[in-house]
C-alpha cells in the first residue's frame, strides 16, 4: 500500500474505514471482457479497532499473533499488481484462506439448495459444500441455471438459519413474506413420526391422554405410509383437496 500521506477515504462511503491510494478516494474499474474487471487503485481497510479485534479472535482460536496479524493485513489490503483481474463476485486470492472456513457464494447457495431434499441440518450442509467447492459450483450450474431455481442463489447474500422450529412457527414466519425461504420439503423427506410433537402448556395436566393421542396418530401416519391401496386413501383425501 502507498504511504499514509497519499491515501484518502473511499469517496463512496467516507466513514467505512477504507482508504484508497490517490487524492480523490475513487476506485477506478476497467472492464476487460464480458465478466472480468481490472481494479487500478490500491486500497485497504484501516479501522484499527476492527483489525485488533480480528487478530484477537484468531489468536483465541489458536493462531500465533504474528501469523494472525499477517493474515489480517493480507485480507484487508488490495494491491492491483498482486490481485489481477476480478469478476467482482468470486473470493479474491488474498482471501482464499477464508474459503474452507466460512464458505463462498458458491458453497452457500449449494448448501441451501440441498435443504429441501436432505435430512441434514443446514449447518451440516454448509460444511459438506465446503469440502468440495468444485462440486458445489457444478451443482449451482444445474440447479440455478438449468433448472431455473434462482431463489437459492439469494442465500449467498444474507441468510438466517432457523433450526428445530415448529411447523406452526414456520408458517407464521413465512406468512410475512419479507424474504425468500427454503425449507425442508414434506414431499421429498419422509416424516420420522410424531415423536417430537409439541405439547401445549394448557395440556400439561393431561399428559397421559395427550401421549395416547400422539401414539395413535403416529400409528395412523405409518399405516398410511405402508398402505398398498393408495386409491382407497384418495377417497378420503379428495374432499379435502378436490383439485389434486
Amino acid at each position: 500500500m502507498t504511504n499514509a500521506s497519499a491515501r484518502s477515504a473511499w469517496r463512496a462511503v467516507p466513514t467505512s474505514g477504507f482508504k484508497v491510494s490517490g487524492p480523490d478516494g475513487s476506485v477506478p474499474l476497467i472492464q476487460i471482457d464480458h465478466s472480468r474487471f481490472v481494479v487500478t487503485a490500491a486500497f485497504e481497510f484501516d479501522h484499527q479497532a476492527t483489525v485488533d479485534d480480528l487478530v484477537g479472535r484468531m489468536v483465541a482460536d489458536g493462531m500465533s499473533e504474528p501469523d494472525a496479524r499477517s493474515a489480517v493485513d493480507d485480507a484487508r489490503t488490495y494491491v492491483p499488481e498482486n490481485a489481477g483481474p476480478t469478476d467482482l463476485a468470486s473470493i479474491p486470492s488474498f482471501l482464499r484462506w477464508l474459503e474452507n472456513t466460512y464458505g463462498t457464494s458458491d458453497t452457500l447457495s449449494a448448501a441451501f439448495a440441498r435443504i429441501s431434499r436432505a435430512e441434514d441440518s443446514v449447518d451440516k450442509l454448509r460444511v459438506q459444500a465446503c469440502e468440495d467447492i468444485a462440486k458445489s459450483r457444478k451443482s449451482n450450474e444445474k440447479i440455478v441455471f438449468e433448472f431455473g431455481h434462482a431463489s437459492v442463489a439469494e442465500h449467498a447474500v444474507l441468510s438466517f438459519d432457523l433450526i428445530d422450529v415448529s411447523r406452526l412457527a414456520i408458517e407464521a414466519i413465512e406468512h410475512a413474506r419479507l424474504a425468500s425461504y427454503t425449507e425442508k420439503s414434506q414431499r421429498y423427506l419422509k416424516l420420522k413420526g410424531l415423536e417430537e410433537v409439541h405439547m401445549p402448556e394448557e395440556l400439561h395436566g393431561n399428559r397421559g391422554e395427550f401421549k395416547k393421542l400422539e401414539s395413535r396418530l403416529n400409528e395412523l401416519l405409518h399405516a398410511c405410509g405402508r398402505s398398498s391401496q393408495p386409491d382407497k386413501l384418495s377417497i378420503y383425501l379428495r374432499p379435502l383437496h378436490p383439485n389434486s
